[in-house]
């Protein structure tokens, strides 16, 4: 999921980074989308949630690197694999926080508990929730719930880990925006950056010929010199 652009000028956000037609109309999406995924069944939420971040993770590391064609490539890699995942590039390069990152990994396992059953389209969210023990409803918690405080209706409060077992649907679709918030910036800094790298480079370019002289050249090849590679049988290209 590329970025949406007019030219040479991303999308601009209308009311701040939760607006959420901005943000569909930055991803492409139809208008709605996001808003409607707190509406779905709980199976459906999880697997669209799933998907779409998954699409903006790739899209996220193609704008990061400025490497457009590389998109087929991160879409087919694992969304949570911490070693070679997308996630793992996302942590390296420390695009998203620490507790966003956390939020994607704990959707990707709902993700992958639900998809692989058909029977799993019945799913509850509240029902799996409530079942499970103290300890990993705290855990689920603290890895799902982002930024929603409390939930007020007219005969009660609603906060703390009762927001995930009575709100679970409320508490995901909130951190999934703000996810989706932070790629958008993420998206938009390194475009920017890209056009500016690309600016400086075309007035160097212009100004004069670039010249690679004998001493800029490096040494070493990671933690090995040139001449130990060659001593241990490798030679460089001429």
């Amino acid at each position: 999921m590329i970025l949406n652009v007019r030219g040479n000028t991303c999308v601009a956000m209308k009311q701040g980074t939760d607006d959420l037609a901005a943000l569909e109309e930055a991803f492409g999406l139809p208008q709605k989308f996001i808003d409607g995924l707190i509406n779905e069944d709980d199976w459906s939420l999880i697997i669209k949630s799933h998907a779409l971040l998954e699409s903006a993770c790739s899209g996220m590391l193609c704008h990061y690197f400025g490497k457009y064609e590389l998109i087929d490539i991160f879409a087919h890699l694992d969304m949570s694999n911490k070693k070679y995942g997308k996630i793992a590039f996302i942590s390296a390069l420390k695009l998203l926080s620490k507790a966003e990152r956390r939020f994607i990994s704990e959707l990707s396992e709902l993700r992958n508990m639900l998809v692989h059953n058909a029977s799993n389209v019945t799913f509850s969210l509240e029902n799996y929730f409530s079942n499970a023990t103290k300890e990993k409803q705290e855990r689920y918690h603290s890895a799902l719930n982002l930024r929603l405080k409390k939930i007020s209706t007219k005969t009660e409060v609603i906060e703390g880990v009762n927001l995930l077992i009575k709100e679970p649907k409320s508490v995901i679709w909130s951190s999934l925006t703000q996810c989706l918030s932070s790629i958008y910036i993420q998206d938009i800094f390194s475009i920017k950056r890209n056009e500016l790298i690309s600016d400086a480079l075309k007035k160097i370019k212009s100004a004069r010929p670039i010249e690679i002289k004998k001493e800029d050249i490096p040494l070493t090849v990671g933690s090995k010199s040139f001449a130990s590679l060659t001593r241990d049988g490798i030679k460089p290209a001429p």
